[in-house]
């Protein structure tokens, strides 16, 4: 198996256990969080405990919320982790339901950098990777 595979596989799980340890064992403490195309709590957010944050808040804004991995795609130091999530607004009611990627820059075992987008074609174009046609 790929080791930058196999790494954003224990990441997955560790944020699914909420395992602090495991997630800070696994993001580096400077690594860069740029959840900036998100419409709610979007920004950038740094080191293990941002990306904690992040979650936290994401998740927090929607009742119901659900996230589920459709595939992890290597691309050199990068890994393109390609997702679906659902939910409703807490407080608008609005219902949410789309695919999206992180790409997570991975050195030295760890990973540095978590980039979100919501359009999966820039996504793979950014990971140096040809969209699929279905993009």
């Amino acid at each position: 198996m790929n080791p930058n595979v196999d790494l954003a596989e224990r990441l997955i799980a560790a944020f699914q256990r909420w395992d602090r340890d495991a997630i800070a064992e696994i993001i580096h403490a400077d690594a860069v969080i740029d959840v900036s195309v998100r419409v709610v709590d979007g920004g950038i957010f740094r080191g293990p405990d941002g990306a904690m944050e992040q979650y936290r808040k994401w998740m927090g804004a929607f009742d119901g919320y659900k996230w589920e991995l459709e595939e992890l795609i290597p691309a050199g130091e990068r890994v393109v982790v390609v997702f679906r999530e659902g939910g409703r607004g807490k407080g608008s009611g609005v219902p949410i339901d789309h695919r999206g990627a992180v790409i997570w820059r991975i050195a030295g075992g760890q990973v540095i950098e978590f980039k979100t987008y919501l359009d999966l074609a820039k996504a793979f174009r950014a990971a140096g990777l040809e969209p699929p046609a279905d993009q």
